[in-house]
């Protein structure tokens, strides 16, 4: 009962944010050897001790008194999301070869076993397998501990001696034919045309190559590698680690981008072929800025770039009906065409206010507009005053007040976009979505698909609605939360958490569920 009224305690004093109050009484809970899981609401006896170690390694002797303490000081600083101080007590504890369950709260000790074993390959005389060994050991401790700089040091050293190491398999051998780059020639090349000078020349190119790699200096492993084709025919196989000459293969030439001739819409198709040639020559040299430079010109020019598939068009093509518009109803061709060229021109004017209002009209003739496919659709005018209907295909089709009520958040919704009032529109969305309805604009229909968060049905853990907020305000906020974290907007999604939490709501994202807490504030009375 004490200690519940303690985590009770530190709940409350982490609400009102008196986090020096809250550590104090965290603090006294591990004096009696209790932790407590935020995440699960929930608190267990540990003893004394708060990670229990386990396993009968054999290894070096170890302060356990300094593990328990490192452990305690991990785990206050995690209670408190006070990560880079939980970090550096990780780091600390790694070092000291220790290996954490969090889940168990248990630790270990770990011996960094080297099991390497070597191949048979071709024999380096003089090679000092003892250095060899101890690289090998210093690397794997090195990564054991995640210092990564060192390991690949060590790694760099290996391949100096001529020494190729696979982690997978836990091998290491001899490189035939080894330079200090890593690089061999391949087995299948026996032409003599290249002296034992050239050969020699080869080997300190590569290993100027690797260094210019390592330093990211691209521009100059990409000037050594047309040195080694022109003046001594070499090609390089980067995934093989292998070199070969070969004076005679294909240089690989930029790539020519295709387009649809009566796409062109007035744009100088031959400047547009200069400009991309002249970018993919720049890529090809990684002149990215270069490239980057190029693109913007050919923006410019109205056109945009397909890279995946290699092709250009016009940002401003010609708009035309969907092939597959079938809906009978009296239109004007001529004018709906002539308004989405009006709102094209607009567009690539930048005067997106023109462009919205002449959208407003084309709704309001029953037509919507698709700019990715460049073609319009008439959808029809049966419902005037209405253009956002139930979809045929919803199989529940039945009458209800949900049914009313989204029908007219979708007129109201439709109301806001005209008046380009998009932060109204898009909370009048979320509320749809938070009904259980679906909205797909291009058809101009709704249908329902169920509400993607459901209230966890009545369980003795869970509280009652207190008055703070409605259930149907919780998941229209969970709805925009979910819209924010679609959109990469986390610190929007972190603040409806926050504000939800201190509203009592607890979220279970994995099930897609809310529920009160049992213990949520109560509204203050008037």
């Amino acid at each position: 009962a004490a200690v519940d009224e303690m985590v009770a305690r530190r709940s409350r004093l982490q609400r009102t944010r008196e986090t020096a109050a809250a550590d104090a009484v965290l603090e006294a809970l591990l004096e009696l050897g209790v932790v407590v899981d935020d995440f699960r609401r929930t608190w267990r006896y540990v003893g004394p001790e708060l990670y229990r170690r386990v396993g009968t390694e054999e290894g070096p002797a170890v302060d356990e008194a300094r593990v328990q303490e490192l452990l305690k000081r991990r785990y206050k600083a995690r209670a408190r999301f006070a990560w880079a101080e939980a970090d550096e007590a990780y780091d600390e504890l790694r070092e000291m070869n220790v290996a954490l369950n969090d889940e168990r709260l248990e630790w270990r000790l770990e011996r960094v076993r080297v099991r390497y074993r070597r191949l048979s390959g071709a024999e380096r005389p003089g090679l000092n397998t003892t250095r060899v060994a101890e690289l090998i050991e210093a690397r794997a401790t090195a990564r054991f501990r995640r210092d990564f700089g060192e390991a690949d040091a060590c790694l760099d050293g290996l391949r100096a001696l001529g020494v190729e190491v696979d982690d997978e398999a836990e091998t290491w051998t001899t490189i035939r034919d080894a330079c200090r780059s890593g690089y061999s020639r391949d087995p299948r090349d026996h032409d003599p045309t290249l002296t034992a000078e050239d050969v020699a020349a080869v080997r300190d190119l590569l290993f100027e190559r690797v260094e210019a790699k390592r330093r990211r200096d691209f521009a100059e492993c990409d000037r050594v590698k047309r040195t080694l084709s022109s003046r001594f025919g070499v090609v390089v196989d980067d995934t093989a680690k292998f070199w070969r000459y070969a004076p005679d293969a294909p240089r690989r030439r930029a790539s020519r981008y295709s387009h649809d001739p009566t796409e062109v819409d007035g744009v100088n198709a031959s400047r547009v072929e200069e400009l991309l040639e002249a970018r993919a020559a720049a890529r090809s040299r990684r002149l990215w800025t270069q490239a980057d430079d190029i693109l913007r010109d050919i923006r410019d020019l109205g056109v945009l770039v397909d890279d995946a598939n290699m092709t250009w068009r016009t940002a401003a093509g010609r708009y035309r009906r969907a092939t597959d518009d079938a809906v009978d109803g009296a239109v004007d061709e001529r004018l709906v065409q002539q308004l989405v060229e009006s709102r094209r021109d607009a567009r690539r004017n930048a005067d997106y206010a023109a462009a919205d209002a002449i959208l407003v009209q084309l709704e309001a003739l029953g037509v919507t507009v698709c700019d990715h496919k460049k073609e319009w659709r008439y959808l029809g005018d049966d419902e005037p005053g209405k253009p956002y209907r139930r979809g045929a295909d919803d199989e529940t089709a039945q009458p209800t007040a949900d049914g009313r009520l989204i029908q007219d958040l979708c007129d109201k919704r439709l109301q806001a976009r005209r008046t380009f009032d998009w932060a109204q529109a898009n909370h009048l969305a979320d509320q749809i979505v938070a009904l259980g309805g679906r909205l797909n604009d291009a058809a101009k229909t709704w249908r329902f698909v169920g509400k993607p968060f459901a209230q966890r049905p009545d369980d003795p853990l869970y509280g009652k609605p207190n008055g703070l907020v409605s259930p149907l305000q919780v998941e229209t906020l969970l709805a925009t939360r979910a819209r924010n974290k679609r959109s990469r907007d986390f610190a929007a999604a972190d603040a409806i958490q926050r504000r939800l939490a201190d509203c009592g709501v607890l979220i279970f994202d994995r099930d897609n569920t809310w529920a009160f807490r049992r213990d949520s504030p109560q509204p203050e009375p008037e």
